[in-house]
Order: structure tokens, then C-alpha cells, then sequence
């Protein structure tokens, strides 16, 4: 480490919004992949050579395929630092541009039409979005914990000093954020009635823009929607819902004779309104809302993709194709999916625990192993997630997941994330939260959902390495049940199973929640009393009592010292409440969500 060396941090906005922004998994993939090029933008102009977070192997997947991490961490000689973080900011913007104007071209020649009044919200909207920010200490006297300590405050400092003027944004706003201006043309000031005639085009496809005016997008949306980006490969909600019934066809010995059956039937009915969405499922390559027979109807095609005139006798034929498939797989597709943020716990402490334990170039080795080992957990839990399905993950940024997750197996894809993360980033751990949704229902509320239960799973369970999943039903009150993943990962499967095979009642988490009020700070003996009647009464003859009970005992005790309750600052000393909501929601999965 040279005497003329300095710490530069930089890192840009508005991240979250940018992402949380959506109505669809497009909008949340491609919100996803643009932050990482830009992001790669910013490295590749510093240096990889020169960046000590986030460390990026050229040869490597990751670096074909970048992942979004917005805060940027290097190394770079003093005299050059300013060049350096001139050079990254413009850069940044340039990406963004080049994504951007790649999307009108596009949008337009799928049917947008553009005028002036239309160019100027477009130049509004995108040419300030990005605010970008950077700050630098020198290394003194090979003090680069001091350098990294100083830049880090500098940074802060500087990122709450800056003011904006706040643009104007008048009329009828777009439908991702609510707070933009829709675009329209002085022709058709009214937004309503140019995305109504917008989407009358025959080339802007339901997949792209909801008909009929439903959707009123903004120039970021229009990005999101017509931004080309490699590794396009996503499902919809109801694809990702769907994913478990599509899986048992493929196994079933004349699931593909079906599909293929009623994928031509489908062709028929809907013509060039059927779009593909994955061109390298040879089985199925539209979407999985065609699996739902609530689709099949003369509304809900005009409503969804703007089909009018149905032809009665083709919609009969597709209906009953598609009976052929849910009687072959003895089920209907789970209406509900799964939304999971998994983020490293305390990963600011660690870094400045990394600092303090270190001096100089030692410092700067161990910061520099410490982010390796992130940059190793980004580049496995991806191929984790592929093999279970490549279309799945959304992105991965250092330590960050965000995925979708069918119903079925979402906490056991969350807590192998978990522990690979626990077993690649020495001395860490991750926690998760995780939505329960309708494929039917916004996006934007399971992003929150998912948003809100990660927060409780970062500072209601005490030292984190947890998991809280958030349950919202079209009907009935957010239930949220929260738990240490070890705890988890014992219980699970057991009550997942006894749900399954009916060894535990329908009824038995209800009547745990009955009662559950009650057992707030009662003794452990009379708790185990209570679950012991409550299991006589809720299980088959052939369940095997004394292994659920031990189960729920041993889990319940978990949850009374890990649960914490931060109005009181005291330890919540109800397991047994957090356990009935555990069952409630596991009684929902082994249902396949159906139990509305």
C-alpha cells in the first residue's frame, strides 16, 4: 500500500424506489438487471483491478451476468481520485442513457406515438433521475481502517447535505409510482385515452402494457417495460404460482400430450393475443395465468388481454383442455406465490469489526477477503436457485436475494440460501422476509409485505439469523410469523407433513389461536398442557402425538427467548402465539394456498 493512496466510496440513487416500483415481475426483474449495469458501468470505469468492493472475477458468471450492488468501494492514487469518480459518474449516466434511448426505439416501434409534449416528459424524467454521490480520505501512514472510517462519514455527510428541487409533475399520474406524470402527446392530453389507444396497436402486446388504459405508464416504466437486457428470462406471478402444477404435468406420463393439446386450443381461441414469454420451454412457453380457468371467460380475456369477440365454441374447446389438466394432476394450480429478501445481518458492524481487529495492509487484506467471500456467496446462491429454476432469482447484490419462490418449497429454498450464505461469509448470517401472495393481487403490495417482514425478521428476532414470512389473503387480516431458521428448519417439515397427510387437523391451528391470547406469560407447564389436549383432540388416530408434541414444545421455548418485543425492550414470552401463526401458515402451504 503506496504512501499517495486513497479510499473512494461511491454509490448512487434512489435504489429501492426504483426497484419497488412495479406492477409485475417484468417490472421488478428489469428495475433489477438495469441497477447492475449501471452499477458494472461504475466498476469497470474505476477498475476492477482498483475495487475492493465488490470484487468481480472477469471470467467469472457473475461478471457475464452482474448483479445489482450500488455502493462501490476502491482503492486509486490521490492525485487521481477526482478523475476517477468523474469518469464513474459519467459512466453511469452514459449506461443509462444508452438503456434508455435503446427503450424508446422499441417503444415506438411497437406503436408509441411521440411528439414534442411527449419528449418533454420523457427528457424530465430520465435526465435527472440518478443522483450520484463519492467521497475519498487519503491512507495516512497505512491507517486505512482510518481512510475507509472517514470516507464512509464523508460520504453520509455529503449525501445528507445535498438539496433537490422538486420537479413538477402535473396531471394524470403513471401507474408504477403514482407520483409521476403519465406520457402522453398534445394531441391526446388526456392520459387515460392515449394508453386506451395505445394499446389498441397490435403490436403493443398485453405482455408489454395492459389494455384498455389500465395502465398509464411514465418514461421509467416504459423503460422497464422496453429495456433490452441480456438473461431476459422471468416468470409472471402467476407463472411462479403456477410453476408446482406445470412441473407435475411434465412428470405425469400424458401431461405433455395435454399441454401440448391445450396449448393448441389456446393458439386457436386467442391468435396473435396468445404471446410467448419462454421461448426456451419447449412443453410451455406462455404464461402460467392461462392454467387458471377464471381466465377462460369473455370478461376476463377483454380485461387481462384485451380480447373482444370470443368465439364461443373455441372457448369451450380451450376449457375443456385445460379440465383435462387439472384432472390429470388431481389438483388445481396454488393461486399464491412467494416474494423472499434475503440480507446480510449487520454487514456495517462486521466491516468496522474487520477494521478494528486489523492495522494497515492487514486491514485492507481482510476487508478485501471479507468482500471476496461475499462475491463467493453471490456467485453460488445463483446456481442454487437455477437449479431449481433459472427464471426465479431477480437479482443478487453482494449479500442481498431477492427471488420468487413457489408456494411449496419457499422457506426451503430461503434457509438453504441462508446456510450457504452462513457457510461462505466466515462469522455471518442472513435473515429473510418473505411475502405469501396472490398472483392476482398488485405486485407493489407484496414488495411491501415482503419489505415489512424482512424488517421484522432483522429487529424482532434477537441476533437476527432468522426469517419472518408475511401472509396476506385476498380475505382476512396480515398474519406474519417469525422464528430463528434453525428452529425453523427442525420443525418445518414435520408439520408441513402432518398437514399433508392429515395426521394434523385443519382445525388444530385455529384452536391454538384461540387460546393463544391467554398463554401470555403462563408457566411452560401449563402451556404443554394445553398443546398436549389441543393435539388429542386435533390429530388422526395414527399420528404419532408425542413427536408433534415434543416438536411444537421444543420449537415454542425457541420462540420465547428468540422473539423480541421492541416497544417493551422485554423478551415477548409468548411462543405459543408465534407458534399458532407457524401452523396457520403451514396448514396454508400444504393446502397449496386453496383454504380461501
Amino acid at each position: 500500500m503506496s504512501a499517495d493512496q486513497s479510499v473512494l466510496i461511491f454509490t448512487f440513487s434512489p435504489v429501492q424506489a426504483f426497484i419497488s416500483e412495479a406492477r409485475r415481475a417484468e417490472d421488478l426483474y428489469k428495475g433489477s438487471a438495469i441497477l447492475a449495469n449501471l452499477a458494472k458501468a461504475v466498476v469497470l470505469q474505476l477498475g476492477p483491478d482498483n475495487v475492493i468492493y465488490p470484487i468481480v472475477d472477469q471470467n467469472s458468471a457473475q461478471a457475464r451476468r452482474p448483479d445489482a450492488t450500488n455502493v462501490i468501494v476502491a482503492m486509486l492514487p490521490t492525485a487521481e481520485v477526482e478523475n476517477y469518480a468523474t469518469r464513474a459518474e459519467v459512466a453511469l449516466l452514459n449506461s443509462w442513457k444508452a438503456i434508455a434511448e435503446k427503450a424508446k426505439i422499441k417503444a415506438t416501434n411497437a406503436g408509441l406515438e411521440t411528439d414534442a409534449v411527449w419528449d418533454n416528459i420523457w427528457q424530465r424524467q430520465t435526465n435527472k433521475y440518478w443522483q450520484h454521490y463519492w467521497a475519498s480520505a487519503p491512507i495516512v501512514n497505512g491507517d486505512y481502517p482510518a481512510a475507509y472510517t472517514a470516507a464512509r462519514n464523508l460520504l453520509t455527510a455529503t449525501k445528507f447535505s445535498r438539496v433537490f428541487a422538486a420537479a413538477e409533475e402535473p396531471g394524470a399520474k403513471d401507474s408504477l409510482s403514482g407520483s409521476r406524470s403519465a406520457l402522453h402527446t398534445k394531441k391526446t392530453q388526456n392520459a387515460l385515452q392515449y394508453w386506451q389507444a395505445m394499446t389498441a396497436k397490435p403490436k403493443l402486446f398485453s405482455s408489454k402494457v395492459r389494455p384498455n388504459g389500465k395502465e398509464r405508464l411514465d418514461s421509467l416504466g416504459v423503460i422497464k417495460r422496453f429495456a433490452e437486457i441480456e438473461h431476459e428470462r422471468f416468470l409472471s406471478t402467476s407463472s411462479v404460482a403456477a410453476h408446482d402444477f406445470l412441473q407435475a404435468l411434465r412428470t405425469h406420463p400424458e401431461g405433455r400430450s395435454a399441454l401440448a393439446a391445450y396449448a393448441q386450443a389456446l393458439e386457436a381461441l386467442l391468435g396473435t393475443a396468445l404471446f410467448v414469454v419462454s421461448k426456451d420451454d419447449p412443453d410451455w412457453p406462455y404464461d402460467g395465468l392461462f392454467f387458471y380457468p377464471e381466465i377462460l371467460s369473455p370478461s376476463q380475456l377483454e380485461r387481462e388481454i384485451g380480447l373482444r369477440d370470443v368465439n364461443t365454441k373455441l372457448l369451450s374447446t380451450a376449457q375443456a383442455a385445460l379440465s383435462k389438466l387439472h384432472t390429470l394432476v388431481k389438483d388445481r394450480p396454488s393461486p399464491y406465490y412467494a416474494l423472499m429478501f434475503l440480507d446480510g445481518d449487520s454487514m456495517g458492524i462486521k466491516i468496522d469489526d474487520l477494521l478494528k481487529q486489523n492495522q494497515g495492509t492487514a486491514a485492507l487484506d481482510a476487508h478485501k477477503q471479507f468482500s471476496g467471500q461475499i462475491s463467493a456467496f453471490s456467485q453460488t446462491v445463483r446456481p442454487m436457485l437455477d437449479a431449481y429454476d433459472p427464471r426465479l432469482s431477480i437479482f443478487i447484490g453482494g449479500d442481498d436475494v431477492n427471488a420468487f419462490l413457489p408456494l411449496q418449497d419457499h422457506l426451503q429454498l430461503g434457509w438453504q440460501a441462508a446456510d450457504l450464505f452462513r457457510n461462505t461469509v466466515a462469522g455471518s448470517t442472513a435473515s429473510a422476509g418473505i411475502a405469501l401472495y396472490h398472483h392476482m393481487l398488485p405486485l407493489a403490495d407484496a414488495i411491501e409485505t415482503m419489505r415489512q417482514a424482512e424488517q421484522k425478521a432483522k429487529k424482532t428476532i434477537a441476533g437476527k439469523d432468522g426469517v419472518c414470512v408475511g401472509l396476506i389473503k385476498r380475505s382476512g387480516v396480515p398474519l406474519y410469523a417469525r422464528s430463528k431458521w434453525a428452529a425453523l428448519q427442525a420443525a418445518w417439515p414435520l408439520l408441513l407433513q402432518g398437514f399433508q397427510n392429515d395426521e394434523l387437523a385443519q382445525s388444530l391451528p385455529y384452536a391454538l389461536l384461540a387460546d393463544a391470547a391467554t398463554m401470555q406469560g403462563q408457566s411452560i407447564d401449563l402451556r404443554r398442557l394445553l398443546l398436549k389436549q389441543a393435539l388429542a383432540r386435533h390429530t388422526s388416530s395414527s399420528a404419532d402425538k408425542s413427536a408433534y408434541l415434543e416438536t411444537m414444545l421444543t420449537w415454542m421455548t425457541a420462540l420465547d427467548s428468540d422473539l423480541i418485543d421492541r416497544d417493551s425492550k422485554e423478551t415477548e414470552r409468548n411462543g405459543f402465539q408465534a407458534l399458532a401463526n407457524w401452523l396457520v401458515i403451514a396448514r396454508f402451504v400444504a393446502q397449496g394456498g386453496h383454504d380461501e
